[in-house]
């Protein structure tokens, strides 16, 4: 089934796709920090291409999702 992500302007993340999130930062435009409810951050990296957004996470393995704007 279809996950989903939403960004608010005001660094708000919701959906659930990635549901232990609840805020979030641009760093750069490779890097993005996730926050917690217990105020953990964590940085994953981010591409955008067209209107695809791929999020990899901090994995020891390869892993990531990719999502698309709707």
């Amino acid at each position: 089934p279809a996950k989903y992500i939403t960004f608010d302007a005001k660094g708000k993340v919701s959906g659930d796709a990635i549901p232990q999130y609840t805020g979030y930062k641009i760093l750069d435009h490779e890097r993005i920090e996730f926050t917690t409810p217990e105020n953990r951050q964590y940085i994953n990296r981010y591409k955008i291409v067209g209107n695809e957004l791929e999020l990899n996470g901090p994995c020891i393995e390869p892993c990531g999702a990719k999502f698309i704007r709707m």
